[in-house]
């Protein structure tokens, strides 16, 4: 039950810092580029400490990462102008409900 309330709390957290950049121009890729490093950072160390990391990558684990990073990109790039166009609130329950 605590994960759900930290993922939804952290989930509005990042679209309202999202909004907040837009409205005052910034770089909105550098912010999601800071978010996606971050949330990489937090896990692996996590999975560290657990004793979970993988001894190997293979080939599979590679096209996977790619083909999420890609989607990550894909839907990050079209969240943008929906933010613009309806606010936080509409582009991030479209989000939601498209992962």
């Amino acid at each position: 039950m605590i994960s759900l309330l930290l993922a939804t709390f952290f989930s509005a957290n990042f679209s309202l810092v999202m909004r907040q950049a837009q409205r005052r121009e910034g770089n909105l890729w550098a912010v999601g580029a800071c978010n996606y490093i971050f949330a990489f950072c937090f896990h692996f160390i996590r999975a560290l400490g657990q004793g979970q990391l993988p001894s190997g990558f293979g080939p599979q684990e590679l096209s996977i990462g790619i083909l999420g990073g890609l989607a990550y990109v894909g839907t990050f790039s079209m969240y943008f102008p929906l933010m613009r166009l309806r606010g936080v609130s509409i582009s991030s329950a479209v989000v939601r409900l498209a992962a």
